[in-house]
């Protein structure tokens, strides 16, 4: 197996993909940065595939997303990744059924300099949002369900979600 890329040559070479993405094959130059071990190389290949609208890419979205699930506060600090895929998925109107439920039921509790916060907030609301855009038909009832969760950033996706 070949050894990672360092993390800034990684996001600079995202960087140039997203500058040029003509000059490059999206599958195989831009896919493989999902699943680097930094959570923020990920991220920035996930925002990369959704802002060139890359729909090809979304099983391998789905491969990161799960492959990070396995272990997620040790290789996801702060959600980031789950975040940026999930969005991702949602916006390019993606059916990823088991990526949303897997994000609408993850809670992950991380340090702070108060009491601890969850950083996977945003991606339950994101999750309803992408269960509501595929016409998922238990999609609402999550939805309901995500309005009375502790944290102002999933009851946020949630309201999106139904009015989506």
């Amino acid at each position: 197996m070949p050894k990672a890329r360092p993390i800034e040559e990684s996001l600079k070479a995202i960087l140039a993909i997203r500058e040029s993405p003509e000059q490059f094959d999206l599958k195989r130059d831009l896919a493989p940065f999902l699943r680097h071990r930094s959570n923020h190389v990920a991220a920035a290949a996930a925002s990369t595939a959704e802002r060139l609208e890359a729909a090809g890419l979304s099983q391998d979205l789905v491969d990161a997303f799960l492959e990070r699930m396995r272990d997620p506060a040790k290789r996801d600090p702060g959600c980031k990744a789950l975040i940026a895929i999930a969005k991702t998925l949602a916006t390019l109107d993606q059916s990823a059924a088991r990526v949303y439920f897997l994000g609408l039921r993850h809670i992950q509790m991380e340090g702070s300099f108060g009491p601890p916060v969850d950083a996977a907030a945003e991606l339950r609301g994101l999750c309803a949002q992408g269960l509501a855009r595929m016409l998922h038909p238990d999609a609402l009832q999550e939805c309901v369900t995500l309005l009375v969760d502790r944290e102002p950033a999933a009851r946020a996706g949630a309201v999106r979600a139904i009015a989506d």
